[in-house]
């Protein structure tokens, strides 16, 4: 078990770091919430709190196996957080990894980031860093040997977390998976906003069967205009525009006269996204065409916007206050006070990765085609950004992007099992495809793939966004940052 020095304790002291509660597990392990987890191997358990601020209070919590095979693993939380995510502790440990996860200092609930600007940087990016610094002092610490390699997973709100840790501290991590990335963060939940707002100014609601139908349309829509192959049940390519939202507005009036007007209106504004009233600027992408009855969890994103408060809304109530609803936000002025606030803690948008490159970094990102919570062109848009920066070759020389037709917010080029890496190579989970690449130097070119939508399974090769074979999309876009 892992008896801290004082040399240990310093160093976590000069990072606002204390050591809580250090136990030896094995076999089995009980969640707070009582779950039961097992099947477990030995290993040494350390929770820390972090209070880099006096409004911070951050948690961690590090799994250290006995049988230790040299990797540093970091994982990401999702929404919110609050809480530590187990799973990915339990996953990593099992395969001889050190692995650690933090809450994001959002243990104490939305309320406490009200007017708390030490809340929003943990969240924004300062605890993950801490995580991870002590995080790999203990690691050392507890083995008595350097870290062989260093890698973060995230998805969400860990995507967000995988793009700062590239763009802010370049030297951390070795390679990086970030999953249905939340970057644009703010522009993300102004989105929400929008979505919630928009069906609220309508009167629109719809129906899970009404949204099913809907979905049903825009495939049969998208493969009458080459947006969908043959025997795929999903858009397989919803690279909408405007004129494309009009054609299917027309085409829904046609083809579904049980939908109101005030139904394909709301549709309407929900496909072209939030856009600024003053200056008609983008403010965010759209609703995925083909995305309308999808979600996590078997939840329907589009149902939850119809709900009395709009989910999500928790980092605007930040700096608007604790009993902001969202309803009359203007999309002008109110969004200048919250990204004056915000967006310099909470964006994680800078195209810059020649640092991370530097350091030898890997960066592989993917997004789901049909995800309604973080819709995927605002990473096509990063990404082209990231060329315009460093040039192609280094952009797929050091970061490669897929988007995965068909999957919702649960995406993965495994999700449904093991995919085939270009051509020959059979991996079974996203840590494998981050070790081929930055020891063995393979870098990832194309995944043959099983996906899945209304339990019909079809099997897709798909390449890196900006190669030959998935070259740049048109498709409603953002202004970047944001701009009045």
């Amino acid at each position: 078990m892992l008896t801290p020095n004082t040399a240990l304790i310093d160093a976590l002291a000069a990072i606002h770091t204390t050591i809580t509660e250090i136990t030896q597990e094995q076999g089995t392990f009980r969640q707070s919430d009582d779950k039961l987890i097992e099947k477990l191997p030995a290993f040494t358990r350390v929770v820390l709190t972090s209070t880099p601020g006096p409004g911070s209070y951050i948690c961690h919590e590090i799994w250290l196996p006995d049988d230790w095979n040299g990797l540093f693993i970091g994982t990401g939380n999702g929404g919110m957080a609050g809480k530590i995510v187990y799973s990915g502790l339990v996953s990593y440990v099992r395969q001889e990894c050190a692995v650690i996860n933090t809450d994001l200092g959002t243990s104490r609930g939305r309320s406490f980031g009200v007017n708390n600007p030490d809340v929003i940087r943990d969240f924004g990016w300062r605890a993950t860093y801490l995580m991870t610094v002590a995080g790999k002092l203990i690691t050392e610490a507890h083995y008595g040997k350097p870290i062989e390699h260093a890698y973060f997973l995230g998805g969400s709100t860990g995507g967000q977390q995988a793009f700062s840790l590239a763009q802010r501290f370049p030297k951390e991590y070795d390679a990086i998976s970030a999953g249905v990335p939340a970057h644009n963060r703010l522009a993300l939940h102004t989105y929400f906003l929008w979505n919630f707002n928009m069906l609220k100014k309508t009167g629109a609601t719809f129906t899970v069967e009404e949204l099913a139908r809907i979905s049903q349309h825009a495939v049969a829509f998208a493969r009458e205009n080459g947006m969908a192959d043959a025997g795929d049940p999903f858009v397989t390519r919803p690279y909408v525009t405007p004129e494309i939202v009009e054609r299917f507005m027309a085409y829904l009036k046609e083809n579904d006269t049980e939908l109101s007007e005030v139904q394909r209106t709301a549709l309407k504004a929900l496909y072209l996204g939030p856009i600024n009233p003053r200056t008609g600027k983008q403010l965010y992408t759209g609703l995925p065409l083909g995305a309308e009855v999808r979600g996590a969890d078997a939840r329907c994103e589009l149902l939850s916007w119809q709900k009395k408060e709009c989910p999500r809304i928790y980092a605007f109530s930040w700096t608007v206050g604790e009993d902001f609803t969202g309803e009359g936000f203007d999309f002008d002025a109110d969004l200048d006070e919250i990204y004056a606030a915000e967006a310099l803690d909470m964006n994680a948008n800078d195209p810059d990765l020649r640092p991370f490159f530097a350091n030898g970094g890997k960066f592989f990102i993917y997004s789901g085609s049909a995800d309604p919570i973080v819709p995927f062109p605002e990473t096509v848009k990063y990404y082209d950004r990231l060329v315009e920066t460093v040039g192609l070759d280094a952009a797929l020389e050091g970061a490669r992007y897929f988007i995965i037709p068909g999957q919702d917010h649960r995406a993965s080029v495994t999700h449904y099992g093991d995919a085939v890496m270009n051509d020959s190579i059979t991996v079974h989970n996203l840590l494998e495809i981050l070790r081929l690449w930055r020891e063995q130097g393979i870098a990832p070119d194309a995944f043959r793939m099983a996906t899945e939508f209304n339990g019909i399974r079809v099997e897709k090769t798909i390449h890196a966004y900006r190669t030959p074979q998935n070259p740049q999309i048109n498709c409603i876009f953002s202004d970047g940052e944001y701009q009045r």
